[in-house]
C-alpha cells in the first residue's frame, strides 16, 4: 500500500484543499458571531406597565456558502421583541416611542440581556449561554440613513417629519415652528426679556385664577377690533395718567353742588379743570 504524500494530506482524498475547508469553517463560525445590524421596525409592542419592544427586519441579506463553493442569498430572520434604547441619566429621560418604518441598529451583546433588562439593570445570571447570537438585541433608533437623513446643523433641533419642532442655536435663540398648540403648565411661569417681548395671535388670552399682571415702564394694548377688559375689579396704578384723569373727574363731580334752574352752569364750572386737561394718550 502506498503511503499518502504531503500533497494528499493537504488536499484530502477528493483533492479539496484543507486550507479551503478551514476558511469555510471560519466563515461559518464568524457568521454565528453578530455584533450589530441595521434594520427597520416592522412591529411595535407597547402596553401599560411593560417595556416597549419592537420587531426588526435586518436590512442586509445573509450570504450562505455551500460546500460545493456556490453562494446564495436570503433575508435574515426577523428579530422579535427587541427592547428599545433610550437615554436615562441624572434623573432625566430622552426617548421617543418608535413607529413602524423607523430605522436603527440592533446591537447583540456578549450574553443574553432579557433577564437583565427585565430586572431594571440589576445584576442577574443569564439563563441562556447564547453569545452574540441573533436573539433579542437592543434596538437603537437612528433615523433615516443616507440621502433621507435629516440635515444636521450647529443647532440643537427636535423636529418631526413635517419640520415642526424646537430649535436652540449657538447664539441662544430658541425657535418653535409649526406647532398646533404650545402648552406650558407650571406652578409659576416667569418670562423675562431684556429687550422686546411680542405676542402676536388671532386670539390671545391671559387668564389668572388669582392675579394676572403685566408690569413694564410702558405697556401698549392695541387691536383692530375690540379690546376688552372683563373683570369684577380693575385697578389702576396710583399716579398713572389714566388714573389721574379719572381722579380729577371724580373730584369734580364730587364737589359739584347742583343749582336749580342754572342751566348746568354749576356743573360746567366744576368740570372746567377736568375739561381743560387733555385725556391721556
Amino acid at each position: 500500500m502506498t503511503s499518502p504524500t504531503n500533497d494528499d494530506r493537504m488536499h484530502g482524498p477528493e483533492g479539496r484543499d484543507v486550507g479551503d475547508l478551514l476558511r469555510l469553517f471560519l466563515t461559518l463560525a464568524k457568521r454565528q458571531i453578530n455584533v450589530c445590524l441595521p434594520g427597520k421596525v416592522v412591529a411595535v409592542h407597547s402596553s401599560a406597565g411593560d417595556p416597549v419592544t419592537v420587531d426588526v427586519q435586518p436590512s442586509f441579506l445573509t450570504v450562505n456558502r455551500l460546500y460545493s463553493g456556490e453562494e446564495n442569498s436570503q433575508p435574515y430572520a426577523r428579530l422579535h421583541r427587541c427592547p428599545v434604547g433610550s437615554v436615562h441619566s441624572g434623573g432625566f429621560t430622552a426617548g421617543v416611542l418608535p413607529v413602524v418604518g423607523d430605522c436603527g441598529w440592533v446591537v447583540f451583546p456578549d450574553v443574553a440581556i432579557g433577564e437583565w433588562y427585565d430586572a431594571g439593570g440589576d445584576p442577574v445570571d443569564p439563563v441562556s449561554p447564547e453569545s452574540h447570537g441573533l436573539g433579542p438585541g437592543l434596538f437603537l433608533p437612528m433615523g433615516s440613513p443616507g440621502p433621507n437623513a435629516p440635515e444636521l446643523t450647529d443647532a440643537f433641533v427636535i423636529r418631526d417629519a413635517s419640520d415642526r419642532g424646537f430649535e436652540l442655536d449657538t447664539s441662544g435663540n430658541v425657535t418653535i415652528t409649526g406647532a398646533t398648540n404650545v402648552t406650558v403648565q407650571a406652578t409659576n411661569v416667569d418670562v423675562t426679556a431684556s429687550g422686546d417681548a411680542t405676542v402676536s395671535a388671532v386670539n390671545a388670552t391671559v387668564t389668572g385664577t388669582a392675579t394676572a399682571e403685566i408690569g413694564a415702564p410702558a405697556v401698549t394694548v392695541s387691536g383692530t377690533g375690540t379690546v376688552q377688559i372683563d373683570s369684577p375689579s380693575v385697578t389702576l396704578a396710583s399716579g398713572s395718567p389714566l388714573g389721574l384723569h379719572l381722579t380729577t373727574l371724580h373730584a369734580a363731580l364730587t364737589a359739584w353742588v347742583p343749582v336749580p334752574t342754572d342751566g348746568g352752569a354749576a356743573l360746567k364750572a366744576a368740570l372746567a379743570a377736568y375739561i381743560a386737561q387733555p385725556p391721556p394718550g
